[in-house]
């Protein structure tokens, strides 16, 4: 657990820089048997890894893309370059501009740039005084595809957008190629989603940039990016290497040593409802909101890496109801009816496909779908699962030894 404190740590550092980080909504700081390390598994650069034991982070690779916070089911992770406010703003623009939407990652405009300076050099004469052909104010720019997610698409089809074009660098020999597989399954998932809602946006990914980014448009100027407003990928990559070097720093250092001392890890307690706070994220309510705005639903299911349907096998289930104590969201929740009645409360809509529930029921009662019912998502419908009242009570003096008897079975020991 050491090791993943120094991991929050490290990544808590980098806010503002790359990332923005509450580390109280990391499933695995809730819980130590949450096997979600979806932030690993995506990490274009290899910046945060697991080695099958220990996950580790290396500053120095860190490019600030954002796949790990597309890929973190509870907001743990929010990307700031560009945020999605910043993304969400450029996007109005160039829909109030009539322009066609292209996102275009950095290598991909870094090799367009190229292109583009190469054929004004070879020009002659009048030509070779011209200004480049390249208009980079009409393109939506990210470090990495993986770093756009289902809000985005679901917002251009709110704002009436009919296609959307995914410019990369040939993803498959991309040393960042994790972002761009995890581009395509985001794109697919966003799909499936608008068309269940009757909206058949399409997406395209190119290779290279697409003829119309080099079309009509001010030109001069258009190469030169200001640096306070876009990092290229170099200049992030110093921007966060610096910072990640501060935080190792302070996280090696001697306690109370140095006055950048980066704090603990935070840590939550139970409430008297008996759950962790819960909290739902900011991204997931935009895309509902432009869902909305899209149109009814047309399909009864949908599926989808965004929500998720809990199962409970009742007769596996031992009403411990621990899932509910540590579900990040409040998609399940306790209920005890004035009879004694006791229970758990389901609710679809609020479920983030964390999985965190299935990790630490002991009996494998719970599993999570990833096929909701539009019906539950719309309507914010609520399943009452009911549950058999436990054989012992706990928080009394015996409680223990009641429960270890239950499960070892006290008539075959001879200790009970």
């Amino acid at each position: 657990m050491a090791v993943f404190e120094s991991f929050i740590s490290v990544i808590s550092s980098l806010d503002s820089v790359a990332l923005h980080v509450a580390p109280e909504r990391c499933v695995q700081v809730r819980h130590k048997g949450a096997a979600c390390l979806r932030c690993a598994e995506v990490c274009a650069a290899g910046a945060i890894a697991y080695d099958g034991e220990d996950v580790t982070i290396d500053g120095d690779l860190c490019i600030g893309c954002g796949s790990c916070a597309t890929a973190c089911p509870t907001g743990a992770l929010e990307a700031a370059h560009p945020t999605d406010g910043e993304l969400s703003r450029a996007l109005a623009e160039r829909v109030a501009a009539g322009d066609e939407i292209v996102v275009a990652c950095a290598r991909a405009l870094s090799r367009a740039r190229r292109r583009a300076e190469e054929a004004a050099a070879a020009a002659s004469g009048l030509l070779r005084r011209a200004p480049v052909d390249f208009d980079a104010s009409r393109i939506l720019q990210v470090v990495c595809l993986g770093r756009v997610d289902e809000s985005f698409y679901a917002e251009c089809a709110a704002r009436g957008v009919e296609a959307v074009t995914l410019a990369c660098d040939d993803c498959e020999t991309c040393k960042y190629h994790r972002g761009g597989a995890l581009a395509r399954r985001v794109a697919a998932s966003a799909r499936s989603l608008l068309a269940a809602h009757g909206c058949d946006l399409t997406v395209d990914f190119a290779s290279p940039l697409p003829p119309r980014a080099y079309e009509g448009g001010p030109t001069a100027g258009a190469l030169d990016f200001d640096p306070s407003k876009r990092a290229t990928i170099a200049t992030l990559r110093e921007m966060t290497t610096a910072a990640a070097k501060e935080a190792a720093a302070d996280v090696l250092a001697p306690a109370g040593e140095g006055a950048g001392h980066v704090p603990a890890a935070r840590y939550v307690k139970v409430s008297d409802e008996g759950a962790l706070p819960q909290f739902l994220p900011v991204r997931r309510n935009r895309v509902v909101n432009s869902l909305r705005r899209v149109g009814k639903p047309v399909a009864d299911e949908v599926t989808s890496r965004l929500w998720g349907q809990v199962s409970i096998d009742a007769e596996a289930c031992r009403s411990c109801r621990m899932c509910a104590t540590f579900c990040p969201t409040g998609a399940l929740t306790r209920f005890e009816g004035p009879d004694g009645a006791i229970g758990l409360d389901h609710r679809p809509y609020r479920c983030v496909q964390c999985r965190l529930c299935e990790n630490i029921c002991m009996t494998g009662a719970l599993t999570v779908s990833d096929t909701v019912s539009l019906a539950d998502f719309e309507q914010g419908r609520v399943h009452r699962i009911s549950l058999d009242a436990p054989t012992w009570t706990p928080n009394k003096p015996d409680s223990i030894f009641r429960k270890m008897n239950q499960v070892i079975g006290g008539e075959n020991n001879s200790y009970f």
